[in-house]
């Protein structure tokens, strides 16, 4: 890790960002996924779900999303940079937020596949490979 101290600070302002969009939809939720994706320099995005008692939700990046996609893609290189090294670069992060505040990121650097976010194909929208 280039910055230990960066890093941790970017981890928790995405975290508290995701918090802050839940809390500010004013719904029931339980878990809350949002997954960043980037393979080169200039290729990256992202995407997320959440959790309900009911059934998992897709974030919508035109609506209820706007400002956290907007967040996650001008945090998401800066993580990136300063998580990375020479030896191991980040592919792909997943932060996942839980109702209590809780929060944890998971890192990738072989696998740019990992931890998908979908509902096509019969996929439940939790990210691949989570329980």
């Amino acid at each position: 890790m280039r910055d230990a101290d960066e890093a941790s600070r970017l981890i928790v302002e995405l975290a508290s960002t995701l918090i802050k969009t839940m809390q500010s939809m004013q719904k029931s939720w339980l878990r809350a996924f949002m997954r960043f994706e980037m393979t080169s320099s200039n290729n990256w995005g992202c995407n997320g779900s959440y959790e309900t008692p009911v059934g998992v939700v897709l974030f919508d990046p035109f609506s209820d999303g706007r400002e956290l996609f907007a967040a996650v893609n001008d945090l998401g290189p800066k993580l990136r940079q300063v998580a990375s090294t020479p030896e191991r670069e980040i592919l792909v992060f997943l932060v996942v937020v839980d109702s209590d505040f809780n929060y944890n990121i998971h890192f990738d650097s072989t696998d740019a596949d990992r931890w998908k976010i979908s509902k096509l194909n019969s996929a439940t929208g939790i990210p691949v490979g989570l329980s």
